[in-house]
């Protein structure tokens, strides 16, 4: 069958999390097909998601004593815009405290979309962005430069759709790399020199949004776990939130896998804050 099954998926959480581990993702080329429509499934966005199987699979997976007592999280990753209405939304805010669903996009050119293959439209994303928001969420939606295809003209519209985003709720733009993988329809197709000026103008964009929202946490104290050391900042520790939120870094050695309060401080980065430990 094309989703596993709800036990498989809960047995194997339940082993991770009595492993020690404090960060679950539930992830799949799209999150919303979970046992939606029957086999073969060929239409990206109807049948709609399956409401009855993801709200079973969540609330039994957030029984979990770690994630009930919330000494671990649970978040969603790849999710189609088409397929996210409200009453998905309604299930996710039921189920998942503070979590960011993440939405692809690609790419900000509608006719993009279509010679890539991509489902949707770039609409669907600045309304699944702005449903996810009024639910109380923080989506992220991801882009991928260097494309095949991409030209000046694509990369104008990513450009303006990032702003629409921004505007829209989007917590955090993500670019990814375009990546020819073996077995692929793109697989012959060259992947993206980091000097390429349509992949700088995407990442810079994306970059200025990310860095004027982090500001925003300046002052608040997020709940995180400490990793490894910084190799950027000698004596500093890396930390990742343990709910939904911006990697941070703290002075200091702390084993790997404590959980400390950082208040944040400062902005490194588009990607990174600084904090201290309260």
């Amino acid at each position: 069958p094309r989703s596993r099954f709800q036990q498989s998926i809960v047995d194997e959480v339940r082993d991770l999390l009595n492993l020690g581990v404090h960060r679950i993702v539930l992830e799949a080329p799209g999150f919303l097909d979970y046992m939606r429509g029957s086999e073969p499934l060929t239409d990206p966005c109807q049948p709609p998601a399956n409401l009855e199987a993801l709200t079973k699979l969540l609330k039994e997976l957030t029984s979990l004593p770690q994630l009930s007592e919330g000494t671990a999280h649970l978040s969603i990753e790849n999710l189609k815009a088409c397929l996210f209405t409200d009453e998905v939304a309604d299930v996710f805010s039921k189920h998942l405290s503070d979590t960011a669903p993440n939405i692809g996009i690609e790419t900000g050119s509608e006719q993009h979309m279509r010679q890539i293959g991509k489902c949707g439209s770039p609409q669907d994303v600045v309304r699944a962005v702005k449903i996810a928001k009024a639910h109380g969420m923080s989506p992220y939606v991801y882009f991928i430069y260097g494309l095949p295809g991409e030209s000046s003209a694509t990369v104008e519209e990513s450009v303006n759709l990032m702003h629409q985003l921004d505007e829209a709720g989007a917590a955090r733009i993500i670019m990814y790399g375009f990546r020819a993988l073996p077995g692929s329809a793109f697989e012959k197709f060259q992947e993206p020199n980091m000097r390429d000026l349509g992949g700088e103008q995407l990442r810079t964009a994306a970059n200025h949004i990310n860095r004027r929202k982090k500001e925003s946490y300046i002052g608040r104290v997020i709940r995180g776990i400490a990793g490894e050391p910084s190799w950027s900042r000698h004596g500093y520790t890396m930390v990742y939130p343990l709910g939904e939120g911006p990697l941070m870094t703290i002075r200091g050695g702390y084993s790997p896998g404590a959980i400390v309060n950082v208040k944040v401080i400062e902005v490194l980065s588009a990607t990174l804050l600084g904090g201290v430990v309260v």
